[in-house]
């Protein structure tokens, strides 16, 4: 027998000021509202995860983020394609930031939305200067600086 959720059978009155970002679903119990906790397994998280990544197909090139991981860590692939597979990662990440910083930025004044916009928008350039840095390729460093 399972325990009964912590805020399962209260009226929905008092459930107004709890968390929202649980997930609760309303039903109807003894003819009155009452809000039932409904936790999602993992297999639902795997399905809108993918339901996610293949909302766009630019969400696609999300798929190379772990075959660079893996391939780097395990050696399998050479630093060349390891690097494209990274580069092609991040454009994907590039967008939604881009997308996140112009939500933010109608929400507040024009300054804030164009200091945003340039702050957050370098941040894929400072990732791949950081590893060409990092990993010595100092042309490529410069390069990412000029633009």
């Amino acid at each position: 027998m399972r325990s009964p959720a912590p805020y399962e059978g209260l009226p929905v009155s008092q459930l107004n000021g709890i968390d929202d970002s649980i997930n609760l679903r309303s039903t109807d119990v003894n003819s009155r509202a009452v809000k039932l906790l409904h936790f999602s397994t993992i297999w639902d998280e795997f399905a809108e995860s993918a339901r996610i990544l293949s909302n766009t197909k630019l969400n696609w090139l999300l798929l190379f983020a772990p075959l660079a991981m893996v391939g780097s860590h395990f050696e399998l692939i050479g630093e060349a394609p390891c690097f494209c597979f990274a580069g092609l990662a991040l454009i994907p990440f590039a967008e939604r930031l881009s997308f996140v910083t112009e939500q933010v930025a109608e929400h507040t004044n024009g300054t804030i939305g164009a200091l945003l916009n340039a702050t957050f928008g370098n941040a894929p350039e400072f990732l791949i200067s950081s590893a060409a840095l990092r990993s010595g390729y100092y042309r490529l460093f410069q390069l990412t600086l000029l633009g």
